[in-house]
């Protein structure tokens, strides 16, 4: 099944996102979008967290709590509302997919 994710906080707007969900697996997909707008200078990456704090995704809360991104290897966690900050799935790359 798809079901689509919309991003909360200050940069809600600029993160793109989906899961799937087959056979008790799911996968999270995320994306930003827009970032250049928000890059104070040249030297700033697009995972900088100063970019993405205070934006999160909710999830359901059935869902999982630890997702590992098969991108860079690194576990996320979600919090205790089961949402996941963006500030950690955009701590390695720009781009996450995120099983759990």
């Amino acid at each position: 099944s798809y079901t689509p994710l919309n991003a909360e906080g200050p940069s809600g707007h600029q993160v793109i996102g989906f899961a799937r969900q087959q056979n008790g697996h799911r996968a999270i997909v995320l994306v930003p979008r827009l970032v250049a707008s928000r890059l104070s200078d040249s030297d700033t990456p697009p995972t900088s967290p100063e970019i993405w704090e205070g934006t999160y995704v909710p999830l359901p809360p059935e869902w999982p709590r630890q997702w590992r991104c098969a991108l860079s290897g690194e576990v996320v966690s979600g919090d205790a509302r089961g949402g996941v900050h963006m500030v950690d799935v955009f701590r390695w790359l720009p781009v996450a997919l995120l099983l759990g």
